[in-house]
């Protein structure tokens, strides 16, 4: 019971840790778009 605990709260370490990234991908990309980099922006959901 105790290891398959540690491995659910091991997964939602990384579930957590990948909203943060998002998150942070988001805000870049919202810094992008004030900064008035559009065309990276574009070119970044191209590739």
């Amino acid at each position: 019971m105790k290891p398959a605990y540690k491995f659910i709260n091991f997964f939602l370490e990384i579930t957590h840790f990948t909203r943060f990234l998002i998150s942070l991908f988001v805000a870049g990309g919202a810094y992008f778009l004030i900064d008035g980099g559009v065309p990276v922006l574009f070119r970044l959901m191209i590739a």
